[in-house]
């Protein structure tokens, strides 16, 4: 059975990732990547990256984002960002 529950965004949702678990959803913020509470429908956080992509590891309480020059791991438990990885800029 799929969850229901509505969020409600300022902002266009051009990205969306479930949880393994399908308990978190993240999706696209202008400058960020929210992450909702399913179950609540509340955001229960905010990743500090412009990413265009997400993927919620399977078993885990992390996730990867990624932008234009970067790719993120966070944990989920605390929001923070644990590695950074960059690319060429040009």
């Amino acid at each position: 059975r799929v969850p229901r529950t509505t969020i409600f965004t300022n902002s266009k949702i051009g990205m969306l990732a479930f949880s393994a678990d399908d308990k978190l959803i993240a999706t696209e913020g202008e400058k960020n990547i929210p992450i909702w509470d399913v179950s609540t429908g509340q955001q229960r956080c905010s990743l500090d990256h412009a990413a265009w992509t997400a993927e919620f590891v399977a078993n885990s309480n992390r996730i990867i984002t990624s932008g234009d020059t970067s790719v993120k791991t966070w944990d989920l438990k605390t929001c923070n960002q644990i590695s950074e990885f960059k690319g060429d800029e040009g």
